[in-house]
């Protein structure tokens, strides 16, 4: 599967958000994924909520669920 543009620059983001906790010991909580699409479509999509102090991050997962199918030019507009 490719991914472009925020998605892969978000997801860069959110890890070295997760290593700066690491080191930092930020205090934040993630809710477990919350399902936005039906199991029957093309692409399954789930959202994790991770609530910082000073902030809130969606993390918008994509699956694909048929093969033969591919997501491409991925943008999450906020």
């Amino acid at each position: 599967m490719e991914v472009y543009g925020c998605v892969t620059n978000c997801s860069i983001r959110f890890l070295l958000l997760t290593l700066f906790n690491a080191v930092f010991l930020l205090n934040y909580q993630s809710s477990a994924p919350v399902e936005l699409t039906e199991a029957e479509t093309e692409y399954a999509v789930n959202v994790v909520k991770h609530v910082f102090d000073g902030h809130i991050v969606f993390q918008y997962n994509c699956t694909n669920t048929i093969p033969e199918q591919l997501l491409e030019n991925v943008m999450a507009c906020y």
